[in-house]
């Protein structure tokens, strides 16, 4: 092989090494982003687990007040939880969608749900459903990710908060 073959191989090798390491380092500053709530998380979170600036920006957002406690949380959206979120707490559920400066907001509380159903995902790349029917016979749909079974755990968790406030 002559040196001008040489001298290309190497080029290539370089620029393969460069590309792999970008996407390395891309990789690494996503998860950080997600660890430091600056990206929304990937799968639906537990109360422990939900990033304080969430909580912050659900609140200013006016999506939750000031003195609720989340019990769980997913947005959908890939790099900010403004634009989509569903999510749980002690008094009630809540699905909202974000446009520019508005938040359409979907809300109940316990004792105006009269059944939670649960559509599991058929597949890898589908997200599964929950949907709220309310007394009036209105409803609407929370949309969670099958992630670590996340969808399958939101969904236990707030059928036993709904459950344990029919019985009070």
């Amino acid at each position: 092989m002559n040196t001008n073959g040489k001298s290309v191989l190497k080029k290539v090798g370089i620029a393969l090494g460069a590309i792999v390491a970008l996407v390395f380092l891309l990789i690494i500053a996503l998860g950080a982003a997600i660890d430091y709530g600056f990206v929304a998380d990937v799968e639906a979170l537990p109360a422990g687990k939900i990033h304080p600036r969430y909580l912050k920006k659900l609140r200013e957002m006016k999506v939750i007040d000031y003195d609720e406690r989340v019990l769980y949380f997913y947005s959908g959206s890939f790099l900010s939880i403004k634009t989509d979120g569903n999510l749980f707490t002690e008094d009630r559920v809540i699905s909202y969608k974000g446009y520019d400066d508005e938040v359409e907001l979907y809300s109940a509380t316990y004792d105006e749900i009269v059944a939670i159903d649960f559509e599991p995902a058929t597949s890898w790349e589908e997200d599964s459903n929950i949907t709220v029917k309310l007394r009036d016979g209105s409803w609407f749909t929370l949309t969670l990710t099958t992630e670590s079974d996340g969808d399958k755990k939101f969904y236990r968790k707030l059928l036993d908060i709904w459950k344990r406030k029919q019985e009070m």
